[in-house]
């Protein structure tokens, strides 16, 4: 575990301890079909759960029409088929050679693209979703891989170091030889970045410290800072989304931002979205829709129409026994949500999600 997750892993108990919410079950192995720690909003309801507690933390998700793919504390891919909501089931599974964290994932086509702890980026086939294989791997040394994301034949990756917060480009038009383009350092002397959203040739990312960076990658050789927005709060971003000029900022204890970047140079707040409980943690855009992971306050659809006015729609999905709502990955009318957990209990949720 980086040292930015336990820094927020220790304000999510903090918030928890403050909030008086309840603990996490035990748990055991295999499916759990007891879903009475989850109170279902009238237009949500979980139709699935899997204790992952085995498998340590579930640090990140990914989907596709059929299958969802969840990252582990321990270099897990694991691949379950939810093509009946109501009965996932595992097919598959992967584990790296470095056993680290498996911090990032995003899927194209048949590729998943894998930011590892200390394995930088790997890249994995899942064609046969029973027998995922490695390709290759940009393994760029000393440097921590967070969040990764695929833009046409490049892989614009965050994350860590020795020296501050970086932006990595990775040339991944041969799966099996990914050749590693160039490393920005976006900020010396913080504990990284931790997400990563594009547009056009502006890419966006987060500090642990809750600061945003605009990076130029017109030329993928040599990236150029393009603007900043600072704000007072150290409290660091889990997610960013992207729709236009508007972009999403999940800054847990502090809430979803909402930011205008339609001047890269100058991006201005337009508005904030916060619940009184749980920390805003990881969101996905459906239109004018965001569904968002808010922590123990559970899973919530915030109306984005007008982004400076968000009105939320409808009741949170709250757990109540201790789950804490982290990742997310949105399949049509269902979604993937990850209990990353703050005890021994890890599980995967699917949930049905009117949008």
């Amino acid at each position: 575990m980086t040292l930015d997750h336990r820094f927020a892993s220790f304000l999510c108990l903090a918030s928890m301890l403050l909030v008086g919410c309840g603990s996490s079950d035990g748990g055991g192995g295999g499916d759990d079909d007891d879903d009475d720690d989850v109170v279902a909003a009238p237009d949500m309801e979980v139709t699935a759960t899997v204790d992952l507690s085995a498998h340590g933390v579930l640090w990140s998700l990914a989907a596709d029409t059929n299958h969802c793919y969840v990252g582990t504390d321990n270099g897990e891919l694991l691949v379950f088929d939810v093509s009946d909501a109501a009965a996932p089931s595992q097919v598959g599974s992967y584990t790296h050679s470095s056993g680290s964290a498996l911090n990032g994932l995003t899927k194209d086509g048949d590729l998943i693209y894998a930011t590892y702890e200390t394995a930088g980026l790997v890249i994995i086939d899942v064609a046969d979703p029973a027998s995922p294989s490695e390709q290759g791997a940009d393994e760029a040394p000393d440097y921590t891989g967070w969040e990764p994301l695929k833009d046409g034949d490049l892989v614009y990756w965050v994350g860590g170091g020795q020296n501050g917060a970086h932006l990595h480009v990775t040339d991944v038009s041969d799966p099996t030889a990914p050749q590693h383009i160039s490393t920005f350092t976006i900020l010396e002397q913080t504990l990284g970045a931790n997400a990563i959203a594009k547009s056009g040739d502006i890419v966006y990312t987060g500090d642990a410290r809750g600061d945003l960076y605009a990076v130029d990658v017109s030329d993928p050789a040599n990236p150029a800072a393009a603007g900043s927005l600072l704000f007072t709060y150290a409290r660091g971003v889990d997610d960013a989304e992207i729709q236009g000029n508007t972009l999403y900022f999940a800054k847990r204890l502090d809430g979803l931002f909402i930011i205008d970047v339609s001047d890269s140079a100058n991006p201005a707040e337009l508005a904030t979205f916060a619940l009184e409980d749980g920390w805003a943690a990881d969101g996905q855009l459906d239109g004018n829709t965001l569904v968002l992971a808010y922590g123990d306050a559970g899973l919530v659809r915030v109306d984005v129409s007008d982004p400076a006015a968000p009105v939320q729609l409808g009741d949170a999905l709250v757990p109540t026994g201790g789950p804490n709502f982290e990742r997310l990955a949105l399949i049509g009318n269902h979604a993937c949500v990850a209990d990353t957990g703050l005890g021994s209990s890890h599980r995967l949720y699917v949930v049905r999600v009117n949008q």
